[in-house]
């Protein structure tokens, strides 16, 4: 058998994600962290508990995953000793619902299932690279409290080498399909100029994404109407227009090219009238961008008025071809993936004969020191100076020597 083969099998994964549960399943695997440095001892207990050797974890909003390496059978009785190491109040009922759901990967599926990950080909919306970088954060910090080792060290190497190679080599991360992302897209194709007046109504999470990419492309004169002033407030840093509450929308005065909207109403709520207030009789074509469900702006006002308007489900149609687009890469990306998985079997086989070389120059030494200082004392006594120089120098090139053919002969094994 392939002793790569046996070495790989320590490697294992097990994993919960929004594919086997609703994400606030999930919790159920967390582990806490509501003191600085108890999540790293929660995973020193745990190697030291369930006998690891070392172990990774990983925590966002649709996955929690461990991946660790030991020479355990992760049969039932291990499942559920590691349930309970993560959540010791697990009822009988959590734990046989979490061992129906939950993945446990070991050997070659579990160093494949990492590298999927890192290039987010098993991820909820595929392609997004944010996954790499929560990967690679979170394996940092483990490595930082020593929680993991030389093993979980290469395979992450060579899952964020694969997904670079992926990244670059493939159009898996190509066409936006985030709805913010999307609306942006759809007003740069408008050409839109760095003095366009921009008006924002409603402050939540989709407006702050709406806010980072206005910056990142240098469109700051933007005005914020809000429900809550300090919220509107706090988005406007780097902005040059201004803030304002939403029942002061209808006396703003200042005009606009461009409206974004996204306010939480049960309905739509911005009729013609209003919007006739804010146009204060500008009858320029504008762009308006309702990311609203159900929508902000009424009919009659995407009808009645001179405008480009754009709205979620517009959006969400591209989003949908833009996916599908994205999927067909995946089969590039794995056929990728099972070349750079063979490259880790290398380097994994190439580490422990390095591990296993490593201690040779010390035998060498000590073999050199015994035939000098013991079985060849009396006969190098017997030596003048010159000869016994020349002997010492003789057994430092023959260590020298001794110690290199072996590392040669090792690397020229592994490039066959």
């Amino acid at each position: 058998m392939d002793n790569r083969l046996d070495i790989l099998q320590g490697y294992k994964i097990l994993t919960l994600t929004f594919r086997e549960v609703p994400t606030h399943r999930l919790e159920e695997l967390v582990l806490s962290n509501d003191l600085e440095g108890e999540l790293f001892g929660r995973l020193e207990l745990m190697k030291k508990h369930l006998g690891l050797d070392e172990i990774f974890y990983l925590h966002t909003c649709n996955r929690v995953l461990f991946f660790f390496y030991g020479n355990q059978e992760p049969d039932i009785n291990f499942q559920l000793r590691f349930f309970r190491q993560i959540n010791p109040a697990l009822t009988e009922d959590q734990f046989n619902f979490l061992a129906d759901k939950v993945k446990l990967l070991e050997g070659e599926q579990a160093i494949h299932h990492l590298f999927e990950i890192a290039a987010s080909v098993d991820s909820m919306v595929v392609g997004e690279r944010e996954i790499l970088r929560q990967l690679r954060t979170a394996y940092e910090e483990c490595a930082l409290q020593g929680t993991t080792g030389d093993y979980i060290r290469l395979a992450m190497q060579q899952a964020v080498r694969s997904a670079k190679n992926i990244y670059n080599n493939t159009r898996i991360g190509e066409k936006p399909i985030s709805i913010v992302s999307l609306s942006i897209k759809a007003l740069l194709e408008r050409n839109p100029k760095a003095t366009d007046k921009i008006l924002l109504i409603g402050a939540g999470q989709t407006m702050n994404l709406v806010c980072k990419f206005l910056r990142k492309h240098n469109l700051k004169n933007v005005s914020i109407a809000n429900r809550t002033l300090d919220k509107a407030r706090k988005l406007m840093n780097g902005f040059s227009g201004s803030a304002m509450n939403l029942e002061d929308l209808e006396n703003y005065k200042e005009g606009f090219d461009v409206v974004f909207a996204c306010t939480g109403h049960s309905s739509s709520w911005i009729n013609g009238e209003l919007y006739s207030k804010i146009l204060k009789g500008d009858t320029d074509r504008k762009t308006v961008v309702d990311l609203a469900v159900p929508t902000n702006f009424k009919p009659e006002v995407s009808q009645g008025f001179n405008m480009d308007y754009i709205q979620v489900e517009d959006l969400r149609k591209i989003a949908r071809a833009n996916m599908a687009f994205r999927e067909k890469e995946v089969t590039a990306a794995k056929a990728i993936l099972k070349t750079q998985f063979d490259t880790f079997k290398d380097t994994l086989e190439q580490r422990q004969i390095e591990k296993a070389l490593k201690t040779i120059p010390a035998q060498v030494k000590a073999v050199k020191e015994k035939a000098m200082e013991e079985v060849f004392k009396k006969d190098l006594e017997n030596l003048d100076e010159n000869s016994l120089a020349l002997v010492h120098r003789m057994m430092d090139y023959m260590e020298k020597k001794c110690v290199a053919i072996p590392m040669k002969t090792a690397k020229k094994a592994i490039r066959k």
